[in-house]
């Protein structure tokens, strides 16, 4: 079940940072939502190594249970 679901998310994340990509460039803002740690930080590496230097710093957070209330209370 666990290596579906790594599947899943796998193929999923092209598709994510498509979108991310044409809102991003349209100046718009996303949030992106899943249910799995690996997946979220996964997907934030890929968007930080894509988008990061045209965004700038500060412009992508990561957040989840694995953090504390306040790290994610500054986001």
């Amino acid at each position: 079940m666990e290596a579906a679901l790594e599947w899943a998310c796998t193929k999923k994340r092209p598709r994510v940072l498509e979108h991310v990509e044409e809102v991003a460039l349209a100046g718009g803002k996303v949030i992106v939502f899943t249910g799995r740690i690996h997946d979220a930080e996964r997907t934030h590496a890929a968007v930080a190594k894509k988008f990061g230097k045209r965004l700038g710093a500060g412009a992508i957070w990561l957040a989840h249970g694995g953090h504390s209330t306040h790290d994610r209370d500054i986001i």
